[in-house]
């Protein structure tokens, strides 16, 4: 991945969603990701996190990250379209 060229942007630091701007470049780039049944993941939720609160603003950030995803990458044609898709 490294000969790619391919990296976290660091201008979603703050705000997330790096990693669905790096895949969706990756997607764009026709890179394919692959499921694996083996690999296990675990992660920890702490309690606030938990929260109808939490849970509404992050799917607010979550909207504004894909528009920022969206404005960044394509043409104002383009993003008409997505909008309207919404």
């Amino acid at each position: 991945m490294r000969q790619s060229g391919f990296r976290f942007d660091p201008n979603f630091a703050e705000s997330g969603a790096e990693d669905t701007d790096f895949f969706h470049r990756l997607y764009l780039g026709g890179y394919k990701l692959i499921w694996c049944n083996e690999g296990g993941v675990t992660e920890e939720v702490l309690p606030y996190r938990t929260t109808r609160a939490w849970v509404r603003r992050r799917a607010f950030r979550g909207g504004q990250c894909f528009f920022r995803i969206v404005v960044r990458r394509y043409p104002l044609s383009k993003r008409a379209a997505w909008v309207f898709l919404l």
